[in-house]
């Protein structure tokens, strides 16, 4: 035969299953030498309810103490014959078949060929488990050919009561697997009419012709669908008429031969009948040949060449192969592959589109006027273009005033500061002692902030020999490196907390546990306690040595200055000149932490505040209205018990200063 069984190959035992409508029926065989030595049929009917219940029973009783569990009667009967390989008919009508020609000279080449020409022909997309190809062996003055089986139908398959595992074998193998291995130019046929399945094989000199389809069903249906199939088989394989016409009448006569209780049609020529024969130890009559020819052509195609045929699995058999296994099997898939590079591309593409539109639908329902919005929002970007190019056009004065300001440390006093864009920044000042530190120190420490901050660089300063009290004049310049960055590194921020909080804490601390009274009272008291602070100043000033030639000329002169201080002080909205702009002096000039600390020291009945060290300038620009005020307060804040010693010293040296001012002060009005 064409699929002459491999001895080496070939399985002891196997059997070859079909569904039926009442069940499944089974054909044993057992091969020795090549040959069936063996064959047994039995059938198997469908297990129903009733049938389980009584088979479960039996399977208890026969193999329960051999196994442990029942099986079904299909495992026990393929138990009992050994039966190592189960093999199942597949409809003809769920396969697509092709013959391949393989243009190759070459053994060696076949195979190749094969893959090749199967790969460019490869039907429905099918996985590889459903898929069949094998090799023809050489025939007399015929072109090597192949043969190719797709199972590219996804609807469910029934599989037999078994535990073991099953094979398909398409019947349009099976039926392949009765051709001769000689040239016979017959016809070979199989039809099932509960399934209107048809297989047809037109063995010819110039090659096998192969078809599997499917044909209607009823009685007379189904015998007219077999010969019409025929004869459209054999006319478009461009065979002559008379050829088509012998080939009719052989069909119409071996159809007419199947009675109507008869559900399959075989027809083979009586040569391959004969050659059947020959492999088999037991005689087969004709009516045995057309019930089980197909499942013995199963059997001798299990092994040889046409092997790779009988291999075929279903889905169900390879769904427990794990995620990645099961991965890759759906992606080696065509139809998959294109599916879901076709579902990307349209996602691609669709995705930007649909989400750009569901944005858009949801600003306009949250935002009543979007037309005004997006002027907003243009306005704005106008104006940071505009703020970026002044940024980059012009310095921050006032952002790097404050980093100038928070890089002096306490106890140095600048006089002047001088910042022009795109020149060296210009401080002077005086530096003093301040707990414990030099006036050197101070200054050492300014340096390493300024550089520290990533702002300035170039720094330089010269300064003066220290004098009598202590006090360093020094001149600073520096470089401005980065205008715009953010400094984070100050020892002491005075946006947060003001230089006279730094310097003074005990002062703010006591007037938040002495509250103020009524703004009314204190008032008065201040207009009550005024005459006797003067009084008090003079007192002191009185004890001071350099003043002792003009005593009682100064005493007078302070009595007559309280009163014109508490006068002016009233009038002051109104005046001009001089007074005005030394009332500016020391109110809208001074920083806020210092008129918030004048308006604490005026509200407040704790204890003094400690004033600030006025500067030459301030003391230069003040009217005598104003020293004395000044004056009072110095005096007030000399009597507290709290004053560490430099602040009793820095006091006095004030009080000093202002008295010898007031000498040659000018009065209120005056030019």
């Amino acid at each position: 035969m064409i699929s002459t069984p491999n001895i080496n190959e070939q399985i002891p035992r196997c059997v070859i299953l079909k569904e039926t409508k009442t069940g499944w029926s089974a054909l044993l065989g057992r091969f020795e030498g090549g040959k069936v030595v063996q064959l047994e049929t039995k059938h198997f009917p469908h297990a129903t309810d009733e049938n389980a219940g009584s088979t479960s029973g039996a399977a208890d009783e026969d193999v329960k103490d051999e196994e442990g569990t029942p099986t079904s009667e299909l495992d026990r009967w393929l138990l009992q014959n050994e039966v190592t390989q189960i093999f199942t008919l597949l409809s003809a009508g769920r396969t697509i078949t092709r013959v391949l020609e393989l243009n190759v000279s070459e053994e060696e080449d076949v195979e190749q060929a094969l893959r090749l020409q199967a790969e460019s022909h490869l039907l429905g997309g099918a996985p590889a488990y459903r898929v069949g190809m094998a090799s023809l062996p050489p025939r007399s003055e015929q072109q090597r050919q192949g043969i190719l089986f797709s199972w590219p139908d996804k609807g469910e398959v029934t599989l037999p009561d078994t535990e073991a595992a099953v094979w398909f074998i398409p019947e349009t193998a099976a039926l392949l697997g009765l051709v001769p291995a000689q040239v016979q130019g017959k016809l070979f046929v199989h039809s099932d009419k509960e399934s209107g399945s048809i297989s047809i094989l037109l063995d010819t000199p110039k090659g096998l012709i192969v078809r599997s389809t499917q044909v209607g069903l009823g009685e007379n249906e189904w015998k007219e669908g077999v010969v019409r199939t025929i004869i459209e088989t054999a006319i478009s394989s461009n065979m002559s008429t008379d050829e088509v016409k012998e080939l009719k009448e052989l069909a119409e006569e071996r159809i007419s031969e199947v009675g109507p209780d008869e559900n399959q049609c075989l027809i083979i020529p009586d040569q391959a009948r004969s050659q059947i024969k020959d492999l088999v130890s037991r005689p087969i009559e004709a009516e045995w040949m057309n019930e089980w020819g197909l499942y013995l052509g199963a059997l001798f195609a299990q092994s040889g060449r046409l092997a790779p045929l009988t291999r075929l699995q279903s889905d169900r058999q390879v769904k427990n192969v794990g995620p990645l296994r099961e991965m890759i099997r759906t992606f080696s898939q065509t139809q998959t592959t294109v599916a879901i590079l076709a579902a990307t591309l349209v996602a691609m593409t669709l995705v930007p589109f649909i989400s750009a539109w569901t944005s858009n639908a949801l600003i306009k329902s949250k935002i009543d006027n979007l037309e005004s919005l997006t002027e907003a929002l243009q306005t704005h970007d106008t104006q940071k273009g505009i703020y970026n190019e002044v940024a980059i056009r012009s310095w921050p004065m006032t952002k790097l005033l404050g980093d100038l300001a928070n890089c002096i440390p306490l106890g140095i006093e600048a006089d002047m500061i001088m910042i022009n864009e795109g020149d060296s920044i210009i401080l002077r000042g005086r530096a003093a002692s301040y707990k414990g530190m030099s006036p050197s120190v101070l200054l050492g420490n300014m340096l390493t902030q300024l550089d520290d901050t990533g702002v300035f660089d170039n720094v330089t300063y010269s300064n003066e020999p220290i004098n009598s009290g202590g006090v360093i004049d020094f001149s600073l310049t520096a470089t401005v490196e980065s205008p715009f960055l953010y400094v984070r590194t100050f020892d002491h921020d005075y946006g947060k907390v003001p230089h006279v909080q730094l310097r003074y804490p005990g002062s703010f601390e006591d007037a938040e546990d002495n509250p103020p009274d009524d703004s009314t009272r204190a008032d008065d008291s201040n207009g009550e306690e005024e005459p006797a602070n003067v009084g008090q100043m003079s007192a002191s000033a009185s004890e001071t040595p350099r003043e002792n030639s003009s005593r009682s000329s100064s005493s007078s002169a302070r009595s007559s200055l309280g009163d014109d201080s508490r006068n002016t002080s009233r009038a002051r909205p109104s005046s001009g000149g001089s007074g005005a702009r030394s009332s500016s002096m020391l109110g809208s000039s001074a920083s806020p932490a210092r008129r918030s600390d004048q308006a604490s020291a005026r509200g407040s009945s704790g204890p003094a505040v400690i004033p600030e060290s006025p500067t030459n300038n301030e003391l230069a620009a003040m009217s005598k209205s104003e020293a004395n005020a000044l004056l009072a307060k110095v005096a007030k804040a000399r009597k507290r018990t709290d004053l560490d010693e430099e602040t009793k010293a820095r006091l006095k040296v004030d009080f000093d200063r202002i008295l010898n001012h007031m000498k040659s002060a000018r009065n209120d009005g005056d030019s």
